[in-house]
């Protein structure tokens, strides 16, 4: 029972002063605070009483911890968004400009090469193409500056050399005398280039070092994949850069073009997508 005011009387005096923890016969509880509102009492949970122990509790801290990590998730998200927005404004700058920065460049190529439109790298989905270049490309081309360079890029290139520092050559190692190897668009996986046609191996090897870049020439060119603009810039019919058509005199066209445009996986098994018709 709890223990209450002691009235005066005989005796009180001496009991006063026992401690409650002296006297077994009596046991005090502890009151919990609290105060009267109208007439209502409301009490006050001022934690674990006397002998107990307070139980863990991790749910709120588990509950904040997936806030700050959505937060974060958002945050990032609207940067990347963000950048995409700035270059994708910019290229539609350099599109509406791009005639009067190239008129007095403006050519035309002779057949076999097929000329593009310029509505054709129209800015879309992700840069000028419908989605990123594939997750996993050929030859270990790194997958961020393929994207950059295919995508948001209508001039610049990957480093000279580039194709050399890949697993590109020592593949090619392995190709046996006559056979051909086909190159893939990055972006849609169509076949873009097949070499060598019309000369060796080694011969399209020397040609692409001493460039730089792979390099081809027009009977290595699928010219329902491939474009070129009036300033010779080659891209695919799906928006991808590829490099630059260079006019070769007694040679036809060389095809300089960046090793990370051409790494793709055959469209029926690089995004698990079948293209009916692709060979």
């Amino acid at each position: 029972e709890k223990c209450g005011p002691m009235s005066p009387g005989p005796g009180s005096r001496a009991l006063s002063a026992v401690k409650p923890t002296e006297r077994p016969d009596i046991f005090c509880e502890e009151a919990e605070p609290s105060f009267e509102v109208g007439q209502k009492r409301l009490s006050f949970d001022v934690g674990p009483k006397r002998g107990e122990e307070a139980e863990p509790s991790f749910k709120s801290g588990q509950m904040r911890t997936k806030k700050v990590e959505r937060i974060e998730k958002l945050k990032k998200l609207e940067q990347s968004a963000k950048r995409l927005e700035v270059l994708m404004s910019e290229m539609k700058d350099e599109a509406s400009n791009r005639k009067s920065m190239f008129g007095g460049m403006m050519q035309t190529f002779a057949s076999p090469v097929v000329m593009g439109d310029e509505y054709m790298m129209q800015p879309k989905g992700h840069g000028t193409s419908t989605k990123p270049v594939q997750k996993h490309l050929r030859w270990n081309c790194d997958a961020e500056v393929a994207d950059r360079i295919c995508n948001f890029n209508r001039k610049a290139a990957e480093e000279s050399g580039y194709f050399e520092e890949t697993d590109f050559l020592e593949d090619l190692s392995k190709l046996g005398k006559e056979k051909q190897i086909n190159f893939y668009d990055s972006n849609s996986g169509r076949v873009l280039f097949t070499a060598p046609k019309g000369r060796s191996l080694e011969q399209f090897i020397e040609e692409s070092k001493h460039h730089g870049w792979p390099s081809f020439r027009d009977q290595e060119v699928n010219w329902t994949n491939v474009r070129v603009l009036g300033d010779g810039e080659a891209i695919s019919v799906h928006g991808t850069h590829l490099g630059h058509c260079f006019k070769d005199p007694g040679a036809g066209h060389r095809y300089c073009i960046n090793i990370v445009s051409i790494a793709g996986h055959p469209a029926a098994t690089g995004d698990g997508i079948l293209v009916k018709g692709l060979k």
